[in-house]
């Protein structure tokens, strides 16, 4: 299955919605993926480069993961108010450790997985990192 794309999406039992966004002013469209896995909602804002509008905010509310761009603008962390947090996007350290230093999450350690129920998600925002492996 290719998951391609703006429209709904089911695959094995995981409900997946494609939103349609932009990277930015003039520089083409971007897909917002919404996917749920056993009740918890994850989003991975692809290479978003503008704020969410009062549209996008309703159709991702209850977001527990938020994937996003080091580009993209902090201000859509708070639209989103995700528990986990999870940089992506980024080609180098230097690139990392500044969305981190502005995300007040410096010393993160990389993780090679992130194991996580509905039930156990952190009451207070957490910074991830995920390890290339």
């Amino acid at each position: 299955v290719i998951i391609d794309g703006p429209g709904e999406y089911e695959v094995s039992g995981v409900k997946i919605y494609g939103l349609t966004s932009s990277y930015g002013e003039g520089k083409g469209p971007n897909t917002i993926y919404h996917i749920n896995i056993d009740g918890v909602n994850i989003v991975h804002l692809g290479d978003l480069g503008v704020k969410l509008n009062e549209k996008q905010i309703e159709e991702l509310d209850g977001v527990d993961i938020l994937m996003i761009s080091v580009a993209t603008p902090n201000e859509v962390i708070n639209q989103i108010e995700p528990s986990i947090v999870i940089p992506t996007h980024y080609k180098t350290n230097e690139e990392l450790n500044y969305f981190l230093k502005t995300m007040g999450a410096e010393g993160v350690v990389p993780q090679t997985k992130l194991s996580v129920t509905k039930d156990k998600l952190p009451e207070t925002r957490q910074t991830m990192v995920l390890s290339i492996i």
